[in-house]
């Protein structure tokens, strides 16, 4: 059964903003928590990896790199069908040692439980 985009965007955007303060502030646990064990993270035409710990030691690991930043989303689109919401969005890391980097990226969230959590996080820079 699918869900109009105001449905789905009133369920996901609480839970992206969690998301999103969870990265900036450097809330590991949490960051983890909203990954499904199964999850994958694709860097389009680059590379991929698997599960929600690996993909939260990369975001650990971004701060060698990129000292400290700060992650912002813009022109958001949301959709749901069944157990699933995705969001397309614009996003940008603004950084302490690389400025300003710019992308996109589509998420794919599935409820399991009662639960959202993110299955699928496709980005581009």
């Amino acid at each position: 059964m699918s869900m109009t985009n105001e449905h789905a965007e009133s369920i996901l955007a609480p839970i992206m903003k969690q998301y999103l303060e969870a990265l900036n502030t450097s809330d590991w646990k949490t960051v983890e928590s909203l990954y499904h064990v199964n999850s994958v993270m694709i860097e389009k035409g680059k590379s991929c990896m698997f599960g929600n710990q690996a993909i939260t030691d990369s975001f650990k690991a971004m701060g060698a790199d990129f000292g400290k930043y700060e992650v912002h989303i813009s022109n958001s689109r949301y959709e749901g069908v069944g157990d699933f919401i995705n969001i397309h969005t614009d996003f940008s890391f603004v950084t302490e040692k690389q400025g300003v980097l710019s992308g996109k990226f589509t998420q794919i969230w599935k409820n399991e439980g009662g639960k959202y959590a993110i299955l699928h996080d496709q980005f581009e820079l």
